[in-house]
C-alpha cells in the first residue's frame, strides 16, 4: 500500500467535521479550561499592575534622591566659594559629604524595600493562582473519575 493510500484510509476513518469527538476524552470541560485561563489572565494583570506601581514608586523616589543630591552638590559648591580658612571648608565639606553618603545609603535601602515588596506580592499572587489552578484541575479530574466509576 502506498503512502497516498494510507492517507486516504486515515482521512476516511476520521470525521474532522465533528470536533466534539476530540474533547470527549479530555478530563476537563472547555468551560473549566476557559475559566482557568481567565483566572491566569487576571492574575497576570494583577502582577503587571503591582510591578508597574512599584516602578512608578521607584522612579518617584529616584527623582527625589536626585533632587537631594543636586541640592547637596550646590551647597558644597557655594561653601567652597565662600571666604574662610581652607581647613574649615574641608572639615565642613567632609561633614556634608558624610551626611550625603548616609542619606544615599538610606535611599538605596528604601528603593530596595520597594522592589522587594513588589516581588513578594507578585510571587505570592502567582503562587496562590498556581495552587488554586492545580486544585481546580485535581477536583475536576476527581469528579470525572468518580462519575465514571458510577
Amino acid at each position: 500500500m502506498s503512502q497516498s493510500d494510507n492517507n486516504k484510509a486515515v482521512s476516511r476513518s476520521i470525521d474532522f467535521t465533528d470536533f466534539s469527538v476530540l474533547f470527549k476524552s479530555t478530563p476537563l470541560s472547555i468551560n473549566a479550561i476557559a475559566e482557568l485561563q481567565k483566572k491566569n489572565i487576571t492574575a497576570f494583570q494583577k502582577t503587571q499592575r503591582i510591578a508597574f506601581e512599584a516602578m512608578q514608586e521607584v522612579r518617584t523616589r529616584q527623582n527625589e534622591i536626585f533632587s537631594q543630591i543636586m541640592a547637596s552638590t550646590t551647597s558644597l559648591a557655594n561653601d567652597a566659594m565662600k571666604e574662610g580658612k581652607p581647613e574649615d571648608k574641608l572639615s565642613h565639606n567632609a561633614k556634608i559629604l558624610q551626611q550625603s553618603y548616609e542619606q544615599t545609603m538610606q535611599s538605596v535601602k528604601e528603593i530596595s524595600a520597594i522592589i522587594q515588596k513588589a516581588n513578594e506580592e507578585t510571587s505570592g499572587l502567582i503562587r496562590n493562582t498556581t495552587e488554586n489552578a492545580l486544585r481546580d484541575v485535581q477536583n475536576s479530574v476527581s469528579s470525572i473519575a468518580s462519575s465514571a466509576a458510577k
